[in-house]
């Protein structure tokens, strides 16, 4: 056989090896992922989409209750989580944070994050909704803010109807000791 035919039946069989392969390997690369199941829950943290306003009020030990404006921007992020951006004038400083929302499918629970602009640390949040209270309640661990180093329980319990929203922030274990409260109001939408 000549060299030429050889080198020819070569490329044929490699290019029919290559086109078999490419046959069952192509239904894996076209196919797209099957989508999550939206749930309740992804609805529940979809409704708090919007624009807010309210206030945020503070509680500190041995002193009267600081308010203070605040504003929140709620974004839905496809049909599972939301971002937030939050804004507030704190004594003459001014606040921002951002968050994130949406319930894990695969750990059962309600998780979130959250940054700011007074703080270094990540907040890592879990949390289950309490029908009872009627309140999505989260958990999480972060610094003490009263001059100790060392991370302590937080819980947050946020009760929604319609447009108005209220959440209620505790610090230590157990019940906790209230320290701040966020009581918002969906702005109406521009007509």
């Amino acid at each position: 056989m000549s060299r030429t035919r050889t080198l020819l039946l070569s490329l044929a069989l490699s290019a029919g090896t290559f086109a078999g392969t490419y046959a069952a390997v192509r239904p894996l690369v076209v196919q797209e992922p099957e989508m999550p199941e939206v749930t309740e829950h992804h609805k529940r943290v979809l409704a708090g989409a919007g624009e807010w306003e309210g206030t945020i009020t503070m509680f500190m030990p041995g002193m009267d209750p600081m308010t203070s404006p605040a504003a929140e921007t709620v974004t839905a992020l496809g049909d599972y989580w939301t971002t937030s951006n939050f804004t507030s004038d704190m004594g003459g400083m001014a606040f921002k944070g951002h968050s994130t929302m949406g319930y894990d499918t695969e750990k059962k629970q309600y998780v979130g994050t959250w940054i700011d602009s007074t703080a270094t640390y990540l907040t890592v949040t879990h949390g289950e909704f309490d029908a009872a209270k009627n309140a999505l309640v989260m958990h999480w661990k972060g610094p003490n803010y009263m001059g100790q180093n060392e991370l302590i329980d937080f819980r947050s319990e946020t009760v929604s109807r319609a447009d108005v929203s209220v959440s209620t922030f505790y610090m230590g274990e157990g019940a906790g000791t209230k320290h701040m409260e966020i009581k918002m109001k969906r702005k109406a939408a521009a007509k």
